[in-house]
């Protein structure tokens, strides 16, 4: 081990070209992973945020338009009808700090949450210190005596 720890402050730049070697591994690998491999994502329901017209100008009215996913192959999913309404949007969160230790400030970024700071309850039913920040996409918020580290569950409908 001794001999090999030598080595490589001897030749840095072989350490170094063999992490990238693993990179360029890795990201092959990763690519060519079949669809199989990842999680079972159906039956759950996406709510996005509409914009107010087309690429083209042309307003979007609520109503029903037919939609699909082109991948990168250019091959198109079949149409589903995709429903636009008039109604406000409610909150949805985009991104959360990934972790912090009890009263160090965590992140949650989104969209509508409004600008009257309200309660954050975290995933052990414990409701949450004052937001230190509270703006229509952001929220920052101590972590609370008696939070634990847990997957951010999803919502599905």
């Amino acid at each position: 081990m001794k001999r090999l720890v030598d080595y490589a402050l001897r030749e840095p730049v072989f350490i170094v070209l063999g992490v990238l070697l693993f990179i360029f591994a890795g990201s092959i690998a990763f690519k060519n992973l079949s669809v199989e491999a990842f999680p079972d994502v159906t039956d759950s329901q996406v709510t996005v945020i509409v914009p107010e017209a087309f690429g083209n100008g042309e307003a979007l009215v609520p109503g029903s338009y037919q939609v699909f996913v082109t991948n990168t192959d250019g091959t198109e999913s079949t149409a589903t009808t995709f429903t636009v309404t008039s109604d406000e949007p409610t909150p949805g969160i985009c991104a959360i700090t990934e972790s912090g230790d009890v009263g160090e400030s965590i992140t949650i970024s989104g969209d509508n949450f409004g600008a009257d700071t309200d309660m954050v309850t975290f995933a052990t039913n414990v409701t949450s210190l004052a937001a230190t920040t509270w703006t229509n996409d952001t929220i920052a918020i101590p972590v609370p005596t008696g939070a634990i580290t847990a997957a951010v569950p999803q919502a599905k409908t």
